[in-house]
């Protein structure tokens, strides 16, 4: 229930350059059966969905013909090679929005896909005149690193005083991405001989036991 297994070929082509095989969509379920609600739930920039006119909210209808709701085994296997399987191919989506069926749309899954790990650097204005930072972080991926550096910079050009960090599409991954993170936002006063986190295993692996300082500086030495 809380495991799953992942290619290391895969997995590190992801980690290390966000490559994956993807056609941009990420999904969410009320329930495994139905009715299982399928929604859209984010649509990468420049993706195949995104080309396609896929957006947040769109609820799945069905695939290649067969129904969101369907419960055959040959049906829930073309549901999840399509929404989760990593096989590179173009499937037919049709969808609802705003209770309105849309047409069909052919969208494909590419297998060198890069995602965006820092897809939104915004500066609004409140109606009190406050300049408030918005960052959507979605992928603790070694590729963010110098996104977040670049995003971190436009809102301190900004001259922001508040900050929104949007984790909500976020499924973790390096925690020296999150220290870095947590550096450039909380500064060094706040974090000067602190812990940002901290790894305890039990007696059988309590040689492993490590702690994360606040990394005040790049990887690539850029900060």
């Amino acid at each position: 229930r809380f495991s799953f297994t992942y290619p290391t070929k895969a997995w590190d082509a992801l980690f290390q350059s966000g490559q994956m095989v993807a056609d941009g969509i990420q999904w969410h379920y009320d329930s495994p059966t139905p009715p299982r609600n399928m929604r859209v739930v984010f649509v990468e920039p420049a993706s195949p969905a995104a080309n396609a006119g896929v957006q947040r909210g769109d609820t799945l209808v069905s695939v290649n013909g067969i129904s969101a709701d369907d419960t055959t085994p040959a049906g829930v296997t073309v549901l999840n090679t399509a929404l989760f399987g990593s096989t590179t191919a173009a499937y037919s989506y049709v969808f609802s929005r705003a209770g309105v069926t849309q047409g069909a749309k052919s969208i494909a899954k590419l297998a060198n896909f890069i995602t965006d790990p820092v897809p939104q650097t915004t500066v609004l204005t409140d109606a009190n005149g406050a300049k408030v930072g918005y960052l959507l972080f979605n992928d603790h991926l070694a590729t963010a690193e110098s996104r977040l550096i670049t995003a971190i910079n436009t809102l301190k050009a900004g001259n922001v005083s508040d900050l929104v960090l949007d984790l909500r599409y976020n499924g973790g991954g390096y925690l020296y991405i999150a220290s870095e993170l947590a550096y450039m936002i909380a500064g060094p006063t706040r974090t000067a001989g602190k812990t940002f986190e901290a790894l305890q295993y039990n007696g059988k692996r309590s040689a492993q036991n490590q702690a994360t300082p606040f990394y005040d500086s790049s990887t690539q030495n850029q900060a």
